[in-house]
């Protein structure tokens, strides 16, 4: 069960930061003395954001026999510490319970590079394992991914929406209209991920290294980045300025996801993600399908004013 759970709280963790760059391997984080065996403890996980994930995972080898999809109910609370995260992801329900054989681990912590699992009791079922220096090593995240979470850390499930005291694209709303051009100018070269004009946050320091491609046939706005053998193209609304899709392909494999949002008194939740896959094994295309709804998304970190339903 520690297996699965693990598994789960990468998609988590790969989720929340919008898109994992898993062009390899999680990395083993540097040799470092064993952490004692409270680590991570539940005790000292603060929530800041909190959401419920349902992931729907349909088998596809199974399904001609009448097999049902695997469905996880996880939830989260994840606090963002300056330079990293801590999560707390714990399974709620699962379609892929064996009766009889209870769980052994309900709950996975991530704390300062290292993974732990918890019981139902919350005691701890094994020790902290190490998975990489930090929350972006553990989901192989790019730069831009980096940039996009200290620029708003948890715009992968939430977007406040631009404010005149955040607007950072002159003229803004509150600026006079007789500030001089240069004035303008001078302030748009020092304000941060201001290469292609957008204003929500996260989102805009995504794309900020990218290079532009034209419009979608639907008029997404689309970017494109390499890393490696890889290629990422991210699609934004450009009515909205929100991340509807993201596309990553290589010779072996290939994966596009889509986002919807849904809208609240000041700004956007994040509300479904699709997610196609197609790998190339033993020269045959191997193709995959799930689905994650959210639900109970909540902001709670008191630095950051952003007020939802949590529906």
């Amino acid at each position: 069960m520690k297996k699965r759970l693990t598994h789960l709280t990468l998609l988590t963790l790969a989720a929340v930061a919008v898109f994992a760059c898993n062009d390899r391997s999680p990395a083993a984080g540097p040799n470092r003395p064993p952490v004692p065996s409270g680590a991570g403890s539940m005790a000292s996980m603060s929530c800041a954001a909190s959401f419920r994930m349902i992931a729907v995972d349909p088998d596809s080898l199974m399904a001609p026999y009448g097999l049902p999809s695997v469905v996880d109910t996880i939830d989260v609370c994840e606090a963002w510490t300056g330079s990293d995260y801590t999560y707390q992801a714990t399974l709620a329900g699962s379609a892929d319970n064996i009766p009889n054989f209870p769980d052994t681990t309900s709950t996975v912590t991530y704390d300062a590079g290292y993974i732990t699992g918890y019981d139902a009791a919350n005691n701890i079922s094994s020790d902290a394992n190490s998975a990489g220096g930090t929350s972006f090593d553990f989901v192989t995240a790019d730069a831009s991914t980096k940039q996009a979470s200290f620029d708003y850390p948890y715009y992968g499930i939430s977007s406040p929406d631009p404010t005149p005291s955040s607007c950072i694209q002159p003229p803004c709303p509150v600026m006079s209209l007789s500030v001089p051009q240069t004035a303008r100018k001078d302030a748009q070269q020092s304000a941060p991920f201001t290469r292609y004009g957008l204003t929500r946050r996260g989102f805009r320091a995504l794309v900020d290294s990218s290079q532009e491609l034209s419009p979608s046939a639907s008029g997404l706005r689309r970017f494109k980045s390499l890393r490696g053998n890889r290629t990422y193209i991210r699609s934004i609304d450009p009515k909205t300025e929100l991340l509807v899709a993201e596309e990553e392909s290589s010779r072996e494999d290939s994966a596009r996801i889509t986002h919807t949002w849904r809208k609240v008194a000041n700004g956007y939740i994040r509300q479904h993600s699709d997610i196609e896959t197609a790998d190339l094994v033993n020269g045959r295309w191997v193709h995959g399908h799930s689905e994650i709804d959210f639900k109970k998304v909540h902001i709670h970190d008191p630095t950051l004013v952003f007020d939802d339903d949590g529906q």
